[in-house]
């Protein structure tokens, strides 16, 4: 694998094709004719600083694009105007990114680059951001109101505004709303506490695993990047003394690149194995392995993907998504990786069997899941609750696919009949019980559609969609469970309208009341894309708020994977994000909000499955409560949560206000055994061994205040 990957690093370094594109443009600007028209060469040399900026070479875009607009009066006036709106907005996007990498990237603290902007976050050197604003200030001023790039322009300009801490200073034609931006409700903030713990990891996009790689009951951390020649980060949880690097520990400094990680016990051994995503985006060249880091103990890690039967001939696609379950229920973990058949090649998805001897046998021809889609996120759960795991596949510039698990080996693809094959440009999705029925619902994240040559940038729809005005991108849909084996699309009372164009997300309980939360990474490729990171308080009901801003979670760095996780045992969920682009200079240091606490009762269960699977993925738990507004049930299924990031395997529960646990059941996968706790204890950690009492456990605890 060493070598291999090593062979990919050579051939497709990260940004690679960007700078041969280039190089291709220099070397035409340059061998233009004496005869070229000053139009030829003008067009030419925007090209050449719009290639520059995708590079990140802010230095050398900047004068190409102002050698552009000083030669305008030069042009022939029906292509004037076009080139000079154009031109004026990427250079005030150049003065921008350069305003971003002074000031959030290489002054770098918790709160650089949040909205809303705290007083001590305001830009320290803000030069380039005052560059930019008059630039966007004039394309807003000679754009109609409601076209694209008036949009695009004006809510650029009024994130500069706010970096600077200008934006009340914004003429009233040039001021977006400030209530867009102001906190939404009563929700107290939580505080990005990566830098003091050593684990602001400057990232590109990549995957992120929280989990207790170790067994000292502490939640430790794994990131990865795309970019290629990028080792595999491993963080140990040190407790009070917050996260040590022990990458070179883990033996994985060649095991590189990465945009997706995801964690199991895939062998039943107790210590957590991790599988790590290659090759998306790159079509055909992406068809690269993916590595099965199969873990030794004491954080030393083996890539076995070629022993166990994961990579080779016909097997090497581009993924970045993929989920484990035990899909045949006898007691060990199968994988289905979701794989990107685009306009060049045919990539069919793999399920890949466990044999039950730690090796795997590829399956999905014959089990009828090859889906032949652009598959951009893989999520197991089974929704009709008979006893077996289905799969849902959210397919990028397609239809989505519910393949119904039929029991005997093979699937069907009942998406149609369900009524879940939209959105059809959808990216990161996941099953939950969002509303405490007992029934797995389905959230479906709307994504962003491939913008045709010559449209706006995408940010207009942010722009659009955050000041009310209608956007073309699709909204998130949430799918509830209705008891008998369907699904009933219940979005519009859901208070989830808006574009967003996620990438990364994950959901847990932030406040520990009972009711799932969620947190979308957002953003895409290029650099005008600062647009915050949204989260969503669950109310109960399958319906939310949007805390983004009350809860200080509107970071304007590229959010990829999320995970939430109890990182320092105090009983509260904290949230971490995996930050960074894929653009060549678009890193950004990975971000750890840390849970204020609210007060409230939790529960968490380790589950250690013997007839199930050892990690227990896909078994459910139902905690019953009484409170002063009377008994509940709360219910959680086992698993990683949604398709980009890995939550803990270990259940964490909120509890609400809840004065005594009065009963507690797991109905473990695969056997469908259920199991009785009994009385449990509030805010209490228990191991619970299939089949035999719990046993309460004394988790080490962690103060970074």
């Amino acid at each position: 694998m060493a070598a291999r990957l090593a062979e990919i690093a050579r051939q497709h370094p990260h940004g690679g094709g960007y700078v041969q594109a280039r190089d291709a443009t220099r070397a035409a600007f340059e061998a233009m004719p004496a005869t070229a028209s000053v139009e030829e060469r003008v067009r030419a040399a925007g090209l050449l600083a719009d290639a520059e900026l995708k590079l990140g070479n802010v230095e050398a875009a900047i004068p190409l694009f102002q050698g552009v607009l000083d030669r305008l009066g030069q042009l022939p006036p029906e292509s004037r105007q076009g080139i000079a709106i154009t031109t004026v907005f990427l250079l005030a996007v150049s003065h921008l990114r350069q305003a971003q990498t002074d000031n959030c990237v290489k002054r770098h603290t918790g709160e650089s680059c949040i909205l809303p902007v705290a007083p001590t976050a305001v830009l320290e050197d803000p030069s380039s951001a005052l560059r930019a604003m008059p630039l966007f200030a004039d394309i807003v001023r000679n754009i109609p109101p409601g076209e694209p790039l008036h949009l695009a322009a004006k809510w650029l300009l009024n994130i500069a505004a706010l970096l600077v801490g200008s934006q009340g200073d914004l003429a009233a034609e040039l001021q977006i709303d400030p209530a867009v931006f102001a906190p939404e409700t009563d929700f107290a903030r939580f505080e990005n506490i990566a830098p003091r713990l050593g684990v602001a990891t400057l990232s590109f996009a990549g995957g992120v695993v929280a989990d207790d790689l170790d067994g000292d009951g502490l939640l430790d951390l794994m990131v990865s990047s795309l970019d290629t020649e990028a080792a595999i980060r491993v963080f140990r949880n040190a407790g009070v003394a917050g996260f040590v690097d022990v990458s070179e520990l883990a033996g994985l400094q060649a095991i590189t690149g990465g945009l997706n990680l995801i964690q199991a016990d895939y062998d039943n051994d107790g210590d957590l194995d991790v599988l790590v995503l290659r090759g998306a985006w790159w079509r055909s060249t992406g068809a690269w392995p993916n590595s099965l880091l199969r873990n030794d103990g004491d954080f030393h890690f083996t890539d076995v993907t070629y022993l166990v039967g994961l990579a080779g001939d016909g097997l090497d696609s581009p993924t970045q998504t993929a989920g484990w379950a035990d899909y045949d229920n006898d007691g060990d973990l199968d994988l289905y990786v979701g794989n990107e058949t685009t306009d060049d090649a045919v990539f069919p998805s793999h399920l890949f069997e466990n044999v039950g001897d730690d090796t795997f046998v590829e399956v999905a021809a014959a089990a009828g899941v090859t889906n032949d889609r652009r598959a951009k996120s893989v999520v197991w759960g089974d929704y009709d609750d008979d006893g077996f795991a289905d799969l849902f596949v959210s397919n990028y510039q397609g239809r989505n696919r519910l393949y119904r698990n039929d029991r005997d080996g093979t699937f069907t693809d009942v998406a149609g009949q369900q009524g879940v094959q939209a959105p059809e440009a959808s990216f990161v999705a996941w099953f939950w019980d969002v509303d405490n029925d007992g029934n797995l619902d389905l959230l479906v994240n709307g994504s962003q559609p491939v913008a045709m040559s010559g449209e706006a940038p995408a940010v207009w729809q942010i722009a659009a969609s955050r000041t009310g005005q209608p956007a073309p991108s699709p909204s998130s849909r949430l799918f509830l469970g209705d008891g008998t084996g369907g699904l009933r699309d219940a979005s519009e009372s859901a208070g989830l309208a808006g574009v967003r164009f996620p990438m990364g997300a994950n959901f847990g309980d932030l406040d520990n009341d009972g009711w799932l939360d969620h947190y979308l990474g957002t953003g895409y490729p290029t650099y005008e894309a600062l647009v915050p990171n949204a989260m969503y308080r669950g109310l109960g009901g399958a319906r939310f708020e949007e805390i983004t801003f009350s809860g200080g979670f509107g970071h304007l760095a590229k959010g990829h994977a999320i995970v939430f996780a109890d990182l320092d045992n105090d009983g509260d969920q904290d949230v971490f994000g995996q930050m960074g682009g894929m653009l060549l200079s678009d890193p950004y240091p990975d971000a750890l909000y840390e849970n204020p606490g609210f007060g409230n009762h939790w529960l968490k269960l380790q589950l250690v499955g013997v007839e199930a699977n050892r990690s227990a993925i896909g078994s459910r738990v139902r905690v019953d409560v009484e409170g002063p507004e009377g008994s509940r049930s709360i219910y959680l299924r086992v698993g990683t949560g949604a398709s980009f990031g890995g939550n803990p395997l270990r259940v964490e529960m909120g509890l609400g206000r809840a004065e005594r646990i009065t009963a507690a059941e797991i109905v473990w996968a695969g056997s469908r055994t259920v199991q009785n706790l009994g009385e449990l204890e509030l805010d209490s950690a228990y191991q619970v061994v299939e089949g035999s009492e719990p046993v309460l456990l004394a988790l080490p605890r962690a103060s970074w205040r």
